[in-house]
């Protein structure tokens, strides 16, 4: 069994959560041409500072007419986030949520990233 030690993880932690001022992924939420109906497929990586890591697919609905994609991830993606660990401990915590399949191409590969400490 690999173990890691506590600078280790703190490094893992930090990397995944890129150590972003804003604690957001980058996100244009102009683009209405995005909006489709049908479905989008997202890769939702999950990062603990205890070291704890998770990842999970999930499928949702697309971008409705006139939802931003900044509202879409919020609204639609985040309650999808996390998978309990830690859930009374004050964890800081990295959540990242990439499109990889969606009936519009240009949503593929767009992400959001949210982060707590």
């Amino acid at each position: 069994m690999y173990s890691e030690d506590a600078e280790a993880r703190q490094h893992r932690f930090d990397l995944l959560a890129g150590e972003r001022e804003t604690g957001t992924g980058q996100v244009d939420v102009k683009r209405d041409d995005w909006v489709a109906s049908g479905q989008v497929t997202v890769k939702i990586e999950n990062a603990y500072e205890d070291g704890h890591e998770s990842t999970s697919i999930e499928t949702v609905r697309g971008l409705l007419d006139g939802e931003t994609l900044d509202e879409w991830w919020q609204e639609i993606v985040w309650p999808l986030t996390g998978d309990g660990h830690g859930i009374d401990e004050d964890l800081g915590t990295c959540h990242i949520a990439t499109i990889t399949a969606a009936e519009h191409p240009a949503l593929i590969g767009k992400s959001y990233e949210w982060t707590s400490s």
